[in-house]
């Protein structure tokens, strides 16, 4: 028995601090005996060393905050001026998902012919004749991501001449 309880089966009342407790437990819902029953099931609530009184004042302070910034809330004055707002608002915010759209498909355009250049240039620097039986098995294996990057043998002679006119 806590001591709570062994003071209401002693005395007959409960102490004053627990009615105290009830009364502000009361206001957020929870009073302090259905506190404790949650503590006793699920003891993870409880920080290291809170008690049972330190758990329910952090819950009435969680909901004392929402309560105050539900209040915070100014109320719509004119709900044409609200619908207004929310327009801008609207709008505002399309504009800037349009213009990362725009940035996200000039980047996936770009992505292709960088992934392309990559590849011929690690195609040239391990196999520039393409003789090598394992180079030949990867080309094949790699026929449609190859194809969806447009990889073709005009494209990779292009390439190799233009480095080779770089270097000079």
């Amino acid at each position: 028995m806590g001591p709570d309880l062994t003071y209401t089966l002693r005395v007959g009342t409960k102490p004053k601090s627990d009615e105290t407790n009830e009364a502000r437990a009361a206001a957020i819902g929870v009073d302090l005996e259905t506190m404790r029953k949650l503590l006793a099931v699920n003891p993870a609530l409880r920080g290291a060393g809170d008690s049972t009184q330190d758990v329910l004042q952090r819950v009435r302070g969680k909901a004392s905050a929402t309560e105050s910034k539900a209040a915070a809330a100014p109320p719509a004055q004119d709900f044409f001026l609200a619908t207004q707002a929310l327009e801008q608002r609207f709008r505002g915010e399309r504009k800037r998902l349009q213009q990362a759209k725009l940035a996200l498909e000039a980047e996936e355009r770009a992505l292709i012919p960088a992934t392309l250049a990559a590849f011929y240039d690690s195609l040239l620097a391990v196999d520039p004749n393409l003789t090598s039986p394992k180079t030949q098995y990867t080309l094949k294996k790699m026929q449609a991501f190859l194809h969806e990057l447009g990889f073709s043998m005009d494209g990779l002679v292009a390439h190799q001449t233009a480095h080779q006119a770089k270097r000079k």
